[in-house]
């Protein structure tokens, strides 16, 4: 069994099937379960989480319906020896209640474990590995985090995190193709970004010295007008120093530009 908040908030079988309870009440409470996987969440924060602070007077019944029925649910499709080990994925302590799970059946444990192996690699020197490594971590993605279920405050706020961890994952991918002189191959994927986040300044660093870097100098020099035009109109600020620094070194053909590892962190 497989569980998921990379995306819309996913139950699955591990043959990819998916088992995703249709009742919005019960994915909701997945989600924030999830969040806090392998600890009690009390059942106050979950009564007043699953009704945004406003919970009616038959709440705390209306939450045990909910968690028998997502009990059930998990029961029903218990599946493979691991499932069946575990006597109780939902379990109730005296204050709440906890699901219990393992890293690797969890796309947000995943995900993190991967960039952490990442990192070990890219310090030890190994950048493909590094790359590879955080190209399996971002392919878990299914899209914006939670996006079925961001009505609720603690959910939404979750959701913020894996989303702007999904965006710094992608921006420490391309620095390392970058290093690994993939300069072609990341432009459109910068292209892309860019029209998500149109206003992050780092991914603009990129795209530009991509762009330089595969003898595009006139359209990195107009990349770096295009955020410095839309950082002026929409928020009144010039360019962060690392970026205006790029631009000039674009413009004085600095052949450090070839080699700097400094532009791409």
């Amino acid at each position: 069994m497989r569980f998921g908040l990379l995306g819309p908030v996913a139950l699955y079988r591990e043959t990819g099937d998916s088992i995703t309870p249709s009742a919005l009440k019960l994915r909701e409470l997945l989600a924030l379960l999830l969040l806090n996987a392998n600890h009690v969440v009390v059942a106050d924060h979950l009564v007043e989480q699953l009704w945004d602070a406003a919970p009616p007077r038959t709440a705390r019944a209306a939450l045990q319906v909910y968690v028998s029925k997502l009990r059930g649910h998990l029961a029903q499709h218990r599946e493979g020896q691991r499932d069946r080990d575990q006597h109780a994925r939902l379990v109730t302590e005296s204050s709440g209640y906890a699901l219990v799970l393992q890293g690797d059946e969890f796309d947000a444990g995943q995900f993190e474990a991967l960039r952490r192996r990442a990192v070990i690699a890219e310090d030890a020197g190994d950048l493909k590995r590094a790359a590879a490594l955080l190209g399996q971590a971002l392919n878990l993605w299914r899209g914006p985090a939670m996006a079925d279920v961001r009505s609720l405050s603690e959910l939404d706020a979750g959701a913020e995190r894996f989303n702007e961890a999904r965006i710094s994952a992608q921006e420490h991918h391309i620095a390392i193709e970058l290093r690994l002189d993939r300069h072609q191959e990341a432009i459109p994927r910068l292209t892309e970004l860019i029209k998500q986040h149109p206003l992050r300044e780092s991914l603009y660093r990129h795209l530009m010295l991509a762009q330089y870097r595969c003898g595009r100098t006139a359209e990195s020099l107009s990349t770096y007008k295009r955020i410095r035009s839309l950082l002026v109109s929409e928020i009144g600020m010039e360019p962060g120093a690392r970026l205006h620094s790029l631009h000039q070194a674009i413009l004085n053909r600095d052949p450090a530009l070839e080699t700097s590892l400094a532009l791409v962190s």
